[in-house]
């Protein structure tokens, strides 16, 4: 997964955010190309919440971790 922190701005009535040339070669992102994006809404312990979060799924947090690894790099 590669990180990137990056700032809103208003796009017409919504609001977009930008890539840098370096997040967008290390993601191999291309035009057109679907992209999924994880939000941890500024909190820098974001995943550790996330996995937090996960207590008393049927699923190990392994299984949770190789199912995102496939859908993310299901493409290359």
């Amino acid at each position: 997964m590669i990180k990137a922190e990056v700032i809103p701005r208003e796009w017409g009535n919504s609001l977009g955010i930008t890539l840098s040339q370096e997040v967008i070669k290390k993601a191999h992102i291309k035009k057109g190309k679907p992209i999924a994006i994880f939000i941890a809404e500024g909190n820098p312990n974001g995943l550790r919440e996330t996995y937090g979060m996960l207590k008393g799924w049927k699923k190990s947090g392994q299984q949770i971790k190789d199912e995102m690894r496939a859908l993310l790099h299901h493409d290359r």
